[in-house]
């Protein structure tokens, strides 16, 4: 895991923003599998964005059990 911040501009009040988020990067143990739900781990993904203080998290990987769309257990486990 890790972690990106950035430092944005400041408003029309001077105020600077600045945002944070995690990083994770998943891969499947077979060509032509998908990244199981279970292997992305989103209790983990979770505790490691709020133990860095991050206010997203973003995992990234070659393709994910989504395509019951909203019904998929990977879309219902992040709605959490």
């Amino acid at each position: 895991m890790e972690w990106a911040e950035a430092r944005l501009a400041g408003d029309s009040h001077g105020k600077a923003h600045r945002y944070k988020v995690s990083l994770e990067a998943k891969s499947k143990e077979k060509e032509g599998t998908k990244v199981s739900a279970k292997t992305v781990g989103i209790s983990t993904i979770a505790r490691q964005r709020d133990d860095y203080e991050c206010e997203h998290a973003i995992v990234v990987g070659p393709d994910f059990p989504t395509t019951n769309g909203e019904g998929s257990a990977l879309v219902k486990e992040i709605k959490k």
